[in-house]
């Protein structure tokens, strides 16, 4: 498999772009759900279908390779989309700040962010979180809840900085009064 993939876009990004994929070869192949879960030798389960679809979960290359033949993809195709497979078993930049710095419906938000070359945004009363310093946001943080003690604040008010920055294209900045 001699297909590379980028880094840029997190795992939430890929496996979404993974199962949009899947659900498009399946309507090509003119496949119902029904009928992909009942074929015994494929081994999947509505829910799971429905994970891998949704981009819900990492997806296995060997579900890629068996959906893949069973929807008459060409042998490149499945190649690539196993290679996606492993990019999805990747954790996210942000889990070296632990599992709540980011919520898990939050995820898909950040990775955009991450791979986005412009960004419109209105902000009325703070500055926008990509130009935010590190004691500014930390500062908000304690501002929100006051009375909460957590030591996560410094770990959420740093989440944004790897990605702005290991950000591989230049993010284009315009403010407007």
């Amino acid at each position: 498999m001699g297909v590379a993939v980028s880094n840029a876009a997190g795992p939430t990004v890929v496996r979404r772009q993974l199962g949009r994929r899947l659900r498009q070869l399946r309507d090509v192949a003119g496949l119902s759900v029904d009928e992909v879960v009942s074929d015994r030798y494929l081994g999947i389960s509505r829910a799971k279908l429905f994970k891998l679809e949704a981009g819900k979960h990492a997806v296995k290359p060997q579900d890629i390779a068996v959906l893949g033949a069973r929807y008459g993809a060409e042998r490149d195709e499945i190649e690539t989309l196993q290679a996606l497979a492993l990019a999805t078993q990747e954790s996210s930049w942000w889990h070296v700040y632990g599992e709540d710095a980011v919520p898990e419906w939050f995820s898909l938000y950040v990775e955009l962010e991450q791979t986005a070359t412009s960004i419109r945004k209105y902000e009325s009363e703070f500055v926008p979180g990509l130009l935010q310093t590190r004691d500014y946001s930390l500062a908000v943080y304690r501002a929100a809840q006051p009375g909460l003690r957590t030591p996560n604040w410094s770990a959420r008010s740093r989440c944004g900085w790897p990605a702005r920055q290991s950000s591989t294209s230049p993010i284009r900045v315009s403010c407007t009064r």
